[in-house]
């Protein structure tokens, strides 16, 4: 019984001259078996720091179904630069319903 990302968009706008608000959409897929419960944890990090993050907890999935979600994470625009790479780290833990 697998358990996937069947789609993820990710967008930033500024939304003051010291902080952008990045969204980030995701839509999971549960195969045919067993309903199934999802956390979710998204972190930005800068090197190994996280700079930002956000937490969706106990996310339903039926069995055969998608479930979409959208979170959003308020970045520093000081922990942003044209040189530094930003990495987005994503964790789920899975647990069936029964």
């Amino acid at each position: 019984m697998a358990f996937s990302f069947k789609d993820f968009a990710a967008t930033a706008t500024v939304i003051e001259e010291t902080r952008l608000k990045s969204s980030f959409g995701l839509l999971l897929y549960n195969e045919p078996g067993v309903d199934k419960f999802v956390d979710l944890k998204l972190e930005v990090l800068r090197d190994d720091r996280v700079v930002g993050s956000v937490s969706i907890k106990a996310v339903e999935v039926e069995e055969g179904e998608s479930s979409a979600r959208r979170c959003f994470v308020t970045l520093p625009i000081s922990e942003i630069d044209d040189e530094q790479v930003l990495t987005l780290r994503i964790t789920m833990v899975v647990s069936s319903s029964e």
